[in-house]
């Protein structure tokens, strides 16, 4: 299974239409193997294209869907760091870079991300997460991809 080459312009569309606000992070996952890091969530919304009322724009409600990034080439937290446990609170696209030169064959993307951890004292901290991938995904609970 290759991994899926995107644009900007394909992983803004993901992101853009994925709600993850005020879903809690569930797990985040390494798959080393097939490249990816999933974070998974309580439930994940995807939207339909356009403005208006939110009750208008909802597409599917996912229980236990997930945030996949794939063609993985970097994961990094920052030491000393607490594990996320609540939120995320935002995912971006710092920077795009071509290692078709390289011995990576894809463009590789960097995201930022940045997840919350609640501690038994109900203090909140961010968690700065980056991930460079090749592209970005949404699968449900049994592994489908439902937005790319």
């Amino acid at each position: 299974m290759g991994i899926p080459m995107s644009t900007i312009a394909d992983i803004n569309r993901v992101l853009m239409l994925t709600y993850y606000g005020d879903r809690c992070c569930t797990s985040i996952r390494l798959c080393g193997i097939r490249r990816e890091v999933v974070i998974e969530f309580d439930e994940l919304t995807t939207l339909k294209n356009g403005d208006g009322p939110w009750h208008k724009r909802v597409l599917r409600d996912m229980p236990k869907g997930s945030i996949v990034f794939c063609g993985v080439t970097r994961f990094t937290i920052p030491n000393g760091t607490p594990l996320p446990n609540d939120e995320i609170a935002s995912i971006m696209v710092a920077s795009s870079r071509d290692t078709s030169t390289q011995h990576v064959p894809e463009a590789v993307f960097v995201f930022e991300v940045v997840a919350m951890s609640v501690d038994s004292a109900a203090v909140s901290s961010e968690v700065p997460l980056v991930i460079e991938a090749a592209s970005i995904c949404v699968r449900d609970a049994e592994g489908n991809v439902v937005l790319e």
